[in-house]
């Protein structure tokens, strides 16, 4: 059945959160123990009292939501709820009234929005509702306006379809803390509740894949990497969304609050591949993590305490982002009153609700990626910006609050320098620019915490680089101490320079005497080697492999490996 029904909760202040059944027993008990608390996500809450053996309180609540249900056909958006419906009911059918199977049915059956689902969240919702539909109840029972395609009524060639290209090419928004867990999740409720074995076999191979993309990317509780689509763009360390899901199974600094997002692990039935929980919580040293998802390649670097995250576009098409968080640096900060991302960007929106281009809670800043071209090499990131095209003729940078030191020499040296408690960072512009820490932010999505700040580089070609340190890699007994080393560091040993003449270059060379060059719209080179856009891996990191589009997935741990052939769909491990 899952979880035991016999355990019981813990009297704990601070209960055991240190594996993936620990964490997931914990949600499990503090769910059941008062399930009234949680009617907001009543399927979860139902699946929660049926796997601790509370029967009747599981049966009470399932059958109250699935009376609740919309009688007429429903909205698209609907889907998210609708899921977990049919999951809880396609699992607990014995203990489901007639009643309210019949609501259920009836709606599934009969409603016309499979075909018309277009976000990728969406559109998988509705391939995989619409086959497990079939599954529940026989595709005899469904009405013609029902149908996913007329040659394909049931969605199955589609869901075959789709599982290769995810494996193959990447789940769609990635890295979106809203939509992610709606491109995942599905996958495993698939391999959960399928009768074929193959189309349970891929699912289940499809969603390990998934979890894949992701682990390389995840250091206790923050994800580092440039999303397909997300937001808001202020950031704290409390899980929520995607980030909940995955803080279930690999675990993070902060504990998220209950929500549907964190009891989708909870619910279903999946025992967390050791190798893939080694690949997200091996922290002990610093690494890079690439992938290829769409058009760009995408860049995190991993050190222990921080990510520095970006992509570089090399296709030439417009891909203003507005529904996107831009690219910057993420660190370990457990205090969720402050925000713990610094990023920099040619914003999309930059302007109060109510004005042309402005900010909204579901459409923070964005990044307008014809006006940069980026590129970053281990802990240094580099920016081009033409401006020409943009509507904001700057880049726009976001400090949150919570700084243990500042120097501030944006008008003398060009230069900006930052210590968090587990994060140094210096900014450096091709030229100089102003710094009013006491003027707060123009225009935010989410409300500001307390001593956020930003400050814009104003031109129409220039040229901005951010470089990264760990604290304990510098000496002194305070954070002014460290700071000033890491600034006589990079005073010593970085450059940035750039060159307009025709075609707008930058080039900025680390402390480390690494260096990074782009031209914009044209090459990149990292230590004198371009990069080339077609042989950029699909995934690579320490322990995930998947060099291009054809090749297996291989998940190790230097001990064992695990292939994912997407070919023959088989998995070997020695």
């Amino acid at each position: 059945m899952g979880i035991l029904a016999e355990a019981v909760a813990s009297d704990s202040a601070s209960p055991d959160l240190s594996s993936f059944k620990a964490r997931r027993q914990w949600l499990l008990e503090t769910v059941v123990a008062n399930p009234g608390q949680y009617a907001r996500i009543p399927f979860y809450t139902a699946q929660a009292c049926f796997l601790a053996g509370k029967m009747d309180e599981g049966r009470s609540i399932a059958n109250t939501a699935l009376a609740a249900l919309p009688h007429a056909r429903v909205r698209q958006v609907e889907m998210f709820e609708l899921w977990p419906a049919l999951h809880c009911f396609m699992r607990w059918r014995s203990y489901i009234d007639p009643a309210s199977e019949t609501i259920l049915r009836d709606l599934l059956c009969h409603t016309t929005y499979y075909k018309d689902a277009r976000t990728s969240n969406l559109s998988t919702l509705a391939k995989v509702i619409r086959y497990l539909g079939s599954v529940a109840w026989g595709e005899e029972a469904f009405a013609p306006v029902a149908a996913y395609r007329p040659n394909d009524p049931s969605a199955e060639k589609a869901l075959f379809a789709h599982l290769l290209h995810v494996c193959q090419d990447g789940f769609g928004e990635y890295a979106s803390w809203p939509y992610f867990k709606y491109n995942l999740m599905p996958m495993l409720s698939l391999a959960n509740l399928a009768r074929d074995p193959e189309m349970k076999r891929r699912a289940h191979m499809a969603f390990e894949a998934g979890l894949a993309q992701c682990v390389s990317t995840w250091l206790k509780g923050v994800w580092g990497l440039a999303t397909g689509r997300s937001y808001p763009d202020l950031l704290t360390m409390e899980p929520w969304g995607s980030v909940a899901t995955l803080w279930v199974y690999f675990g993070g600094l902060v504990t998220p609050r209950i929500s549907a997002e964190a009891m989708m692990p909870v619910v279903m039935e999946y025992d967390l591949n050791p190798l893939l929980e080694h690949a997200a919580t091996d922290r002990n040293q610093a690494y890079t993590a690439r992938s290829h998802f769409w058009d760009p390649v995408q860049i995190s670097y991993v050190n222990r305490s921080y990510v520095l995250f970006s992509e570089a576009q090399f296709i030439a098409r417009p891909r203003n982002f507005g529904q996107s968080y831009p690219y910057g640096v993420m660190w370990l900060e457990p205090d969720v009153s402050r925000n713990n991302f610094l990023w920099l960007t040619v914003p999309a929106n930059d302007n109060p609700p109510g004005q042309l281009n402005a900010v909204s809670v579901s459409h923070p800043h964005g990044t307008i990626a014809e006006a940069q071209a980026n590129i970053q090499h281990e802990d240094a990131l580099l920016y081009v910006c033409d401006t020409a095209k943009a509507n904001f003729k700057y880049a726009l940078c976001f400090v949150p609050g919570g700084w243990q030191a500042i120097v501030d020499e944006a008008e003398k040296t060009n230069r900006v320098f930052i210590h968090y408690a587990s994060v140094l960072i210096a900014v450096t512009a091709s030229q100089s620019f102003a710094w009013d820490r006491n003027a707060g932010i123009k225009a935010a999505a989410p409300k500001p915490k307390a001593g956020d700040s930003e400050f814009r580089i104003e031109g129409s070609r220039f040229a901005v680089a951010l470089e990264t340190a760990r604290p304990a890699d510098f000496a002194g007994a305070t954070p002014e101490e460290r700071l000033k080393a890491f600034k006589q560091a990079l005073d010593e040993r970085s450059k940035l320079e750039l060159e307009d003449k025709g075609t707008l270059k930058a080039s900025y060379t680390a402390r480390t005497g690494k260096t990074i060059s782009r031209v914009f719209g044209g090459e990149a080179i990292i230590d004198g080697q371009p990069v080339d856009p077609a042989q950029w891996p699909i995934l690579d990191s320490p322990w995930i492999k998947q060099p291009s589009h054809e090749a297996n997935l291989s998940i190790t741990d230097g001990k064992r490996t695990r292939v994912y052939d997407f070919t023959l769909w088989r998995v070997t491990e020695g």
